[in-house]
């Protein structure tokens, strides 16, 4: 009990980031809780280098082999749905 149980756990990563996606959130699938973990990080990361480097980290993220393939973006699919919520965001301010 205890820390091991956290082996076998899953998790998914929900980042907020209003300045460029508005009400958005960036949602990853449920992944093994390492890997979610990781990939948190990596968006954090990028999120703190700015846009071009956060986009990567969503367009990325929205071609995650864990989705569904109905939720599964391709490459372009992907750029067009952050691309637009950037738009969208921006249009806002």
């Amino acid at each position: 009990e205890g820390l091991a149980d956290l082996g076998q756990s899953r998790a998914y990563v929900n980042i907020h980031a209003a300045r460029w996606l508005g009400s958005r959130h960036v949602t990853s699938p449920v992944l093994p809780l390492a890997e979610a973990l990781e990939l948190r990080d990596h968006v954090l990361a990028a999120r703190a280098q700015g846009w071009k480097a956060f986009r990567e980290a969503c367009v990325a993220l929205l071609q995650h082999p864990a989705f569904p393939p109905a939720r599964r973006r391709s490459p372009g699919e992907a750029e067009e749905v952050v691309d637009s919520a950037h738009r969208r965001a921006s249009e806002q301010r």
